[in-house]
């Protein structure tokens, strides 16, 4: 996976619910040949968070299928924050006067958001 210049951040992640109940991932991520990290949970609920732009290594292991399981196609997710605005979110109200122990009310709407190309 290839993280571009200018990215803020990037999360790669598998989820449980793309999988079978009783599925165990792992995820391996190396860079430059160095493991940069890895996430060894006990369920399918893996990621990893990346901060520099570079190229990253990913591999993810298919520790235990579930029950009556011997093969299955698993999904990477891949999210990456752009380092500008898209002006692609809104929240309502933009500004609001913050109170201790008042609860506030905000609302968000976006548009555009998809999976990125190979993703």
């Amino acid at each position: 996976m290839t993280v571009p210049a200018g990215t803020k951040v990037a999360r790669l992640a598998t989820y449980a619910p793309d999988v079978p109940a009783g599925t165990d991932l792992n995820v391996y991520v190396y860079h430059d040949g160095a493991l940069a990290g890895r996430s060894l949970g006990l369920t399918a609920e893996e990621a990893f968070t990346a901060t520099t732009a570079d190229r990253y290594e990913v591999y993810v292991v298919q520790y235990a299928t579930a029950e009556g399981v011997s093969e299955q196609d698993v999904g990477l997710n891949a999210f990456v924050v752009a380092p500008a605005s898209a002006g692609n979110l809104t929240v309502t109200p933009a500004s609001v006067a913050v109170t201790p122990g008042r609860q506030l009310e905000l609302t968000d709407a976006w548009s555009g958001l998809g999976r990125a190309p190979g993703t």
